[in-house]
């Protein structure tokens, strides 16, 4: 397929993408990444942003997220101000993470939120008894800056104490853990991952495959005011990448299963003093490139009775809450791999996002779609269906999405439904023509699957934003599908997904002409099927906890 073809049909996706369908996802309740803005500042003090996804809101703050205004176009901000960014999703209720600019920095990466990720920062609670529970970052002590959205914190701050409440407080976990000896040790711990290096680190990789590894520096800061002298807790975490060496003589390592490991004092550790850091150069295997390669929600154990606690900076999906900002995404010596920047993503932006008219486009692309040149466009306040019992038990679910993307049923342009033959070239199952004029609509298929995604089709051309008036344009479809199986995999064994979400998986999987739904239902992480005479595989196995013997859960 030639470049410039190729180019054009991406224009029309993104435009369709943002401008449309995001939206139609938002009415199913479906919740989605919005990627951050891209941004410049030239030496007059000029901001221009842009996104890679069309139709979505910009906001920038020149105050450090105090107030913000919405981006419309480029704007005078000042010389030397620092920018922060955000996107927000049409409904405004979807936002991406904020990101910053300056004239003299449009090239030094993501530090918007940099802050966050500062071990000496403050974090701050609604009231001294979830202070720690929340745990969110803050640059100071002062409730106007723990107040402060651009720092990540919450709203109706009372009180802001240094590393949270007082350390005698006891805290419930919230992750059905107890609170026994652990949560005298948790409720003063904080973690902070520092990643090091890919390579050109002169560390032993010999333990790694393909003899790949990276350095990180955990840095375990103890906040109590009391020294802590047992030494019979361990610190667990996960892991995608392999822990090959703790490199401290007071601490040492050991895998469990899977991606568990844990690391423990050794015989040399003297206890916790008072308000201090301890730092442990780190080994894994392979290579990371970015913050979420960490995983959250580290828990202490104690050996004295087996009892648990979540250490509370990394029970957040916040990274930079526990991770410092990675300033490179380069795996090894010869990776050609570029760190994204806000100035750097704004340049990619600009070369390949163009926003384009998207209201003959539809997702995914037909096989064929023919516009003449006289074609109308022609504005519609609903539909109402013929002949739709010829949809079959299809009909029910047609009938449901209209009525959750805010489409009037009994409008005044009629969608008329037919079964017959069609083009030899779109001939076969689930194929559809659709022919849309003033007067109506019609779809014809050779089945009940054809004409249902002939009419998915339909909805796809609908802009949903506009509380009832809708927009059409007079074309004729021909499309068939290109591949017979057009899967989804929705992995519930290892991520456990509610009903609600399934089925509103569903409802997006209908709207692009997906046909069938992988469930990954049992593996090592869990077990989610049910089998008579077999209770144990879901009693047992369907659960996570902190069970080394796995006699009540899967460890």
């Amino acid at each position: 397929v030639p470049k410039d073809e190729l180019a054009t049909d991406y224009n029309g996706f993104v435009s369709a993408l943002g401008c449309r369908e995001a939206f139609k996802l938002e009415k199913l309740g479906i919740t989605y990444r919005v990627p951050p803005p891209g941004a410049s500042i030239d030496a007059s003090g000029v901001l221009t942003a842009n996104s890679e996804m069309p139709c979505t809101a910009i906001m920038y703050s020149i105050d450090e997220g105090n107030n913000w205004s919405e981006y419309s176009g480029p704007v005078g901000v000042g010389v030397g101000k620092v920018v922060a960014l955000q996107s927000v999703s049409s409904n405004g209720a979807l936002k991406s993470r904020v990101v910053s600019i300056d004239e003299e920095c449009n090239d030094c990466g993501e530090n918007a939120d940099t802050s966050t990720a500062n071990p000496e920062n403050f974090f701050c609670g609604s009231n001294k008894q979830d202070a720690r529970q929340i745990c969110t970052p803050c640059p100071s002590g002062t409730i106007s800056e723990c107040d402060n959205p651009f720092h990540g914190c919450i709203e109706g701050v009372e009180e802001c104490t240094l590393f949270g409440v007082s350390d005698n407080q006891q805290v419930e976990s919230q992750n059905g853990m107890s609170s026994n000896y652990a949560s005298e040790l948790a409720p003063d711990l904080q973690v902070m991952i520092d990643m090091g290096k890919n390579f050109d680190h002169n560390a032993d990789c010999s333990l790694g495959d393909w003899g790949l590894c990276y350095t990180q520096a955990l840095t375990i800061e103890y906040t109590g005011k009391e020294y802590y002298f047992f030494n019979q807790f361990k610190i667990y975490f996960s892991s995608v990448h392999r822990v090959l060496q703790v490199n401290h003589p007071d601490f040492e390592h050991e895998h469990v299963i899977g991606d568990l490991t844990y690391i423990k004092p050794t015989s040399s550790f003297q206890g916790f003093l008072s308000k201090t850091k301890i730092v442990i150069p780190l080994v894994l295997e392979y290579w990371s490139v970015q913050e979420t390669d960490n995983m959250p929600r580290w828990f202490v154990v104690d050996d004295r009775d087996q009892s648990t606690a979540v250490i509370e900076n990394t029970d957040t999906e916040k990274m930079r809450n526990f991770v410092l900002p990675y300033t490179s995404t380069t795996k090894t010596a010869t990776d050609a791999n570029v760190h994204m920047t806000t100035a750097n993503r704004f340049s990619l932006n600009e070369k390949i996002v163009v926003e384009v008219d998207a209201s003959d486009k539809i997702i995914p692309t037909p096989y064929e779609t023919v516009i003449t040149n006289g074609a109308q466009k022609f504005d519609i306040y609903g539909i109402s269906t013929v002949n739709g019992q010829l949809l079959d038990k299809l009909r029910i679910g047609a009938t449901d999405l209209l009525w959750k993307l805010g489409v009037n049923r009994n409008g005044d342009h009629k969608v008329a439904f037919m079964l017959g033959s069609l083009p030899t070239e779109i001939a076969g199952p689930e194929s559809y023509t659709m022919e849309i004029t003033t007067e109506g609509t019609t779809i014809t298929g050779t089945d009940a699957s054809g004409l249902f995604h002939g009419f998915m089709s339909f909805i796809g051309l609908l802009d949903v934003t506009n509380s009832g008036k809708m927009t059409l344009k007079e074309m004729i479809i021909h499309d068939k599908p290109r591949f017979e199986y057009r899967g989804h995999q929705v992995d519930v064994a290892r991520n456990f997904r509610s009903k609600e979400a399934i089925m509103k998986t569903i409802d997006a999987m209908a709207l692009w002409k997906l046909n069938v739904m992988h469930l990954a239902l049992t593996n090592d992480e869990g077990w989610r099927l049910e089998i008579p005479g077999l209770e144990e595989l879901t009693s047992v196995g369907s659960k996570r906890c902190f069970d080394p013997n796995e006699d009540t859960c899967l460890l």
